[in-house]
């Protein structure tokens, strides 16, 4: 059944399709279960977490990741492929930032912030990106190179939010 709806609608088209019937009460147990079919079509053709996200049309620009509808399809196939791969298990923001690098992933997360029907995804991914810098032992100067601030620029730097809200964080986890 899912070779025959994805041949008419696409891996795109049919994700977006679940992932909207999941939203009604009335076609959610359907849905989730035809959502689980196509996520085991893909692991079983060997589809990395980086290959669905490239299916889902994910990787169009970072700055268009949070308006796809199919963002929550691609974090729902990163928790099945952990789920059922031998690897070491992935998140997403250890795959958004491994596809478009952290200084991409950081900015797009702090500008995503002000946009309030991103806000709330956008926070808890800025979250566990500084969570992950902390695990990486990440200190303050080395976001702020990583973020190519500079002492002449860094007041009007639009980026320095990231810095701030990143120092914030390191001093209330260290």
């Amino acid at each position: 059944m899912i070779a025959t709806l994805t041949a008419k609608y696409g891996d795109e088209g049919l994700a977006k399709l679940f992932q909207a019937a999941k939203n009604v009460p009335e076609s959610e147990a359907v849905a989730t279960k035809l959502q689980t079919e196509q996520m085991w079509v893909w692991l079983t053709n060997g589809n990395s977490i980086d290959a669905v996200l490239k299916l889902l049309k994910l990787d169009d620009g970072v700055d268009k990741v949070f308006m796809n509808p199919n963002l929550k399809s691609w974090e729902d196939y990163i928790q099945f492929y952990n789920k059922f791969m031998d690897e070491k298990p992935t998140t997403t923001i250890d795959s958004l930032m491994k596809f478009y690098g952290d200084e991409t992933v950081a900015k797009m997360l702090e500008a995503a912030t002000k946009a309030p029907n991103a806000r709330k995804i956008a926070t808890d991914l800025q979250t566990a990106q500084f969570t992950q810098w902390l695990r990486e032992g990440a200190k303050p100067a080395q976001i702020w190179k990583l973020l190519n601030m500079n002492k002449q620029t860094w007041m009007t730097n639009p980026d320095a939010q990231v810095f701030y809200k990143y120092v914030e964080f390191y001093k209330l986890h260290k």
